[in-house]
């Protein structure tokens, strides 16, 4: 076996703090501490600490006042420290895994899981630290781009780098590597066994580490260049994200021109784009914020044109400007002037506990046209604009009445607070349950059941929903049983829907749902509209029936049919009796053949005699 070996270091390089590395037979790499920082006590309330790593650079930082981060190899107690983990060698093949606390110590150890975010309070004496690593992981390297990778409640953006098995990954895509007339379509696996969440996407495609190694490639779209002066262009990719700073465009996507601030001449304002190559129509010229267009095939060359202007600023909102072409452009900081001027107050803005008051003009010779709206325009003057937003202590409006939102409806009393249970209002009664809002529909309350209709009214009286009918008392309480009604007894199942044209315990009702004293059980039956028949349940027949050797057609409300019959576009003919009739028959001066099933011949020969198509017999 291959002896461990370590260089011996002078004296003064373990005053300065560094590190001997020892190389062990499996190719980790231990950082071997000095000699300083296995003091415990550095100096008088100072302690030291101490961070190490088989595999990748490690640290404690902390944060300068300035934002800057420097790194710590001792700190007072009560000091907020961070732990970082930098991925260097993939070669390894071990991945990071969780910070350990080697003394335990570290009572507020927070997002041990993170990779860069970690975070303890210095604790009053020696802190040792080592990142804990895994073999389960596997090298992820993509084409054109990188990894974000989530540790703890962070995502962080690497390169082709070790990954932990089981981790969950995020592709990005960098721009800056496409090659030549050509554009990002989606991701692809070149190799490995995964399965990307969303291959459009170029910084959202996610994906699990498998326990293999795992390579992305890009497929690409032809494109064409596009160049503008002063702002650059964007597009939107099929999940709805959008791609900025964009050089080119594939033929027929919707692309999108907005002003770059970085690059607009000082002290100019935007006054529209210029089409200087390329046969290209633009839908918004004038809009420095979103022009779209449809690319074409071939190179553009887009440029933005300026005007002198002077500097608008809104305090407490947001600054728009209308375009000739009545849309609008937000987020404007340099006008011309002329231009429509636009203040609108922003709500999240607004101090806790006040409302809007006013806009007032904090400097520049302008008119506000509207300054107690939220919403306030102004003519921009040849000078410089800062209009301001004014407040005033909230004063909580009583809201009476009605009310609504996207739940529903309620109602506020004179105090303005929401009414519960049942009310009347203005002689109508409605129910509102205990969060206020108004019911509709059946509601069942008290062991009773209402129908409250789709304006909250309370329903009372015989009432009609899809042809069935229901009765509802004076009070709204749907009814069931045997029910006098208006000097006729009806009866109500138990769901409360109206008995009609049956028995109800040895009663009949009929079709209206009226009880009928003497019932006829069955057989014929007339009246001044005609005649029907009652079958042996006493309810009348409808369509074909067969009585008595005869064929009988009724009606669909039961009455007899006589005279000529069309049914479905077949003619038929029923005497005055009723009777189908079939073979030949003179009605009406012509004379017409039925066949046996009673339909009438059309357009043929029957025993040598030609009948037309009216069915008649041509002589």
């Amino acid at each position: 076996m291959r002896k461990t070996t370590c260089k011996k270091v002078g004296v003064a390089a373990l005053a300065l703090g560094l590190s001997c590395f020892c190389v062990l037979n499996n190719g980790c790499v231990v950082h071997a501490q000095s000699t300083e920082s296995k003091m415990e006590k550095v100096s008088e309330n100072t302690y030291s600490i101490s961070v190490t790593s088989s595999h990748g650079r490690v640290s404690a930082v902390r944060f300068k006042e300035n934002g800057d981060v420097e790194q710590v190899l001792n700190a007072v107690p009560g000091e907020k420290l961070y732990l970082r983990f930098e991925d260097v060698d993939m070669s390894s093949g071990l991945a990071f895994s969780k910070w350990v606390d080697d003394n335990g110590n570290l009572t507020d150890l927070t997002n041990e899981d993170s990779y860069y975010d970690c975070s303890f309070t210095m604790p009053a004496g020696k802190v040792s630290i080592h990142a804990e690593l895994t073999e389960n992981s596997s090298v992820v390297t993509v084409d054109n781009g990188g990894l974000k990778v989530k540790y703890g409640s962070d995502f962080m953006v690497l390169e082709s780098s070790t990954v932990a098995t089981g981790k969950e990954v995020s592709l990005y895509y960098s721009d800056s590597m496409t090659p030549s007339r050509k554009a990002f379509k989606e991701w692809y696996v070149k190799s490995g066994k995964v399965e990307l969440s969303d291959p459009t996407s170029m910084d959202n495609c996610k994906f699990i580490v498998p326990s293999e190694n795992v390579e992305i490639g890009v497929i690409y779209e032809d494109a064409y260049n596009i160049s503008v002066e002063n702002g650059y262009a964007q597009y939107e990719l099929p999940n709805g994200e959008y791609i900025w700073l964009t050089s080119r465009g594939v033929p027929g996507r919707q692309m999108y021109l907005k002003v770059n601030p970085y690059t607009r001449p000082e002290g100019m304002a935007f006054s529209k784009w210029v089409v200087t190559k390329g046969n290209v129509k633009l839908d918004s010229p004038y809009s420095s914020y979103e022009c779209p267009f449809i690319m074409p095939s071939e190179d553009l060359e887009i440029a933005a044109e300026f005007v002198p202007g002077h500097a608008v600023s809104v305090e407490g909102g947001v600054t728009s400007k209308t375009l000739p072409d009545n849309q609008f452009d937000w987020y404007i900081d340099i006008a011309a002037p002329g231009d429509q001027i636009w203040a609108c107050c922003e709500e999240e803005l607004i101090p806790e506990g006040m409302e809007f008051a006013k806009w007032e003009v904090a400097k520049g010779n302008v008119q506000l046209d509207t300054p107690e709206d939220k919403e306030c325009s102004f003519t921009m003057p040849e000078e410089e604009v800062i209009v301001r937003a004014t407040y005033k202590p909230f004063e909580e409006k009583k809201q009476t009445g009605w009310q609504s939102d996207d739940r529903g409806r309620w109602y506020n009393d004179e105090n303005g607070n929401y009414v519960t249970g049942w009310q009347k209002i203005e002689g109508v009664w409605y129910y509102f349950a205990t969060d206020g809002y108004m019911q509709t529909g059946w509601q069942n309350l008290g062991g009773a059941w209402y129908y409250l209709a789709a304006d909250g009214v309370m329903q009372t009286g015989w009432l009609d929903l899809g042809g069935t009918w229901y009765y509802l008392a004076a009070n709204g309480a749907m009814q069931t049983g045997w029910q006098w009604i208006g000097g006729s007894c009806y009866y109500f199942y138990g769901d409360g829907h109206m008995a009609s044209n049956t028995w109800i315990n040895g009663s009949y009702v009929n079709a209206s749902g009226a009880w009928v004293t003497n019932p006829v059980s069955s057989g014929w039956q007339s009246n001044s509209v005609g005649w029907w028949y009652n079958n042996a349940s006493g309810n009348y027949v409808t369509g074909w029936q067969y009585i008595g050797g005869v064929w009988y057609y009724f009606a669909a409300d039961g009455y007899m049919q006589t005279g000529w019959l069309n049914l479905g576009g077949t003619w038929y003919y029923m005497a005055s009796s009723g009777a189908m009739q079939t073979g030949w028959k003179w009605i009406g001066g012509s004379c017409y053949y039925f066949y046996g099933d009673g339909h009438m011949a059309a357009d043929t020969w029957i025993d040598g005699s030609y009948v037309n198509a009216s069915g008649a017999w041509v002589q």
